[in-house]
């Protein structure tokens, strides 16, 4: 499992308001990581824009983009246009805060509508950007019943 440095933090600099870890600088630690143990599979793990690195690494890296199995994007922040059509029939949990402050939930039926393969988690009556260190217990048993339910093998 890839968790993002920086899991979506993002920083403000000359240029605009951007993820903190640049998706170059992703792509080329996975290419090293790769490339040391081949067999490999990917399967990320990214919050708020943390999500559009992921979609920029898949649209641009074909041999990431088949080593990837799956990707767990909480609140995600992306347009659209930005996810590569390689990326859409991937598994993905959308993991969301019913509240969330940042990226409202009722964009995960956008996402779902995107994504083939979307599996969906709404923690209702929380407001939150961070449901995974809000609700830990919570996420945790929606990442792994999401995990023994899909065959991650296959790919």
């Amino acid at each position: 499992m890839v968790d993002l440095p920086g899991f979506g933090e993002t920083i403000s600099n000359n240029r605009g308001v951007g993820p903190l870890v640049p998706s170059f600088a992703v792509s080329k630690l996975l290419r090293e990581i790769l490339s040391e143990s081949p067999h490999q599979r990917l399967l990320f793990c990214a919050r708020g824009w943390g999500s559009k690195v992921v979609m920029d690494v898949l649209r641009r890296e074909e041999s990431l983009r088949e080593k990837t199995v799956g990707a767990i994007l909480i609140a995600p922040y992306m347009k659209a246009d930005q996810i590569p059509e390689s990326a859409k029939s991937l598994k993905i949990l959308l993991i969301w805060a019913g509240k969330d402050p940042v990226v409202p939930s009722g964009y995960c039926s956008v996402l779902q509508n995107i994504f083939s393969n979307a599996s969906v988690h709404v923690m209702s009556n929380l407001k939150s950007h961070t449901p995974e260190t809000d609700r830990p217990l919570e996420f945790d048993s929606q990442v792994l019943k999401w995990l023994s339910i899909d065959s991650f093998g296959d790919h």
